[in-house]
C-alpha cells in the first residue's frame, strides 16, 4: 500500500514521560532500533466503542475487506 500510494514516512520522536494518541487505522510502525543498549518500552491500549468493528488494513485486499467484531466488548 505504501509503494502504490507513494507515501513517505514521517518521524515522530517522543521523549520520556510523553505520550502520542493517533487514530487506529493510520498507518504506523516503528524504525530499526540504532542502539541496542537503550529500551523502547512502550504501552499500547485499544478502546472500543460497544458494537464497534473495525478493518484490519494487512488483512484486507482491493477486492476485500476484512473486518472484525470484537464480541467481547461490553
Amino acid at each position: 500500500m505504501i509503494e502504490r500510494e507513494g507515501l513517505e514516512p514521517h518521524y515522530a520522536t517522543i521523549g520520556r514521560g510523553q505520550a502520542l494518541v493517533w487514530a487506529a487505522n493510520l498507518l504506523h510502525g516503528g524504525a530499526p532500533q540504532r542502539d541496542m543498549s537503550r529500551s523502547r518500552q512502550s504501552q499500547v491500549t485499544h478502546y472500543f466503542f460497544k458494537d464497534t468493528k473495525y478493518y484490519t488494513p494487512m488483512l484486507t485486499t482491493d477486492s476485500e475487506t476484512f473486518w472484525r467484531y470484537p464480541q467481547w466488548v461490553t
